[in-house]
């Protein structure tokens, strides 16, 4: 084969995997999200008082900072679909929803007596929140990983971690209707260590699962 020729069959072969990373994220986003839902449902369902803690502050929080995470994660994982450099500024979007969790716990702090904060903080499911969230999120995990197949990312781990965070957030998303503990100091620790450790072992996996 000419070198002309293996040229153009390298770039054939990349655009092929590059084919819609954006339609393949859009169709397997939903999937990922119905399936961890069927789940959820089957297996665990909402708390009994779901209605009268959808009034409250710190569940609406809580599910605003799940929510806003997820959706943080779709333009940063389409930035990192490409095989160009990554552009730092793109990934800023995934700032929003800790930053919304900060200031629920200033506020918190000030609504809180100070000899509470730990209580607040330990709450009463946490081993419960470390099992949960990331076992839930293996299955969008999956699907996820599966869109992203034919992608080209230039960096294969940050793309693994940001699929993990994606994957973290729709399984706490789910959780949060669960889990009774609402403190913003809860969901800081205990849901922050649970998308963290799944960012971190999808960072493992999209080493060597998305390389191109």
């Amino acid at each position: 084969m000419r070198t002309n020729d293996l040229i153009k069959a390298l770039a054939a072969d990349t655009a092929t995997r590059m084919l819609n990373p954006s339609r393949a994220l859009a169709r397997a986003l939903p999937v990922a999200f119905i399936l961890a839902g069927i789940l959820f449902i089957i297996f665990l369902g909402p708390r009994t008082d779901i209605a009268a803690a959808l009034g409250t502050w710190r569940f609406q929080i809580k599910l605003a900072f799940t929510t806003l995470l997820l959706f943080s994660t779709i333009p940063a994982l389409l930035e990192l679909t490409r095989p160009t450099p990554v552009r730092w500024r793109s990934l800023a979007p995934l700032l929003v929803a800790p930053l919304l969790l900060l200031g629920a716990s200033v506020i918190e702090m000030k609504l809180t007596p100070a000899d509470a904060w730990m209580a607040r903080a330990v709450g009463s499911n946490s081993l419960v929140c470390l099992t949960i969230v990331p076992t839930l999120a293996l299955t969008p995990l999956a699907v996820i990983f599966y869109a992203l197949r034919n992608s080209a990312p230039a960096a294969p781990a940050l793309t693994g971690a940001v699929a993990g965070i994606m994957a973290g957030a729709i399984s706490a998303t789910y959780y949060a209707t669960l889990c009774t503990d609402d403190s913003p100091f809860f969901v800081g620790t205990w849901y922050t260590i649970a998308i963290a450790a799944l960012a971190i072992a999808s960072a493992f996996a999209g080493r060597y699962l998305l390389r191109w």
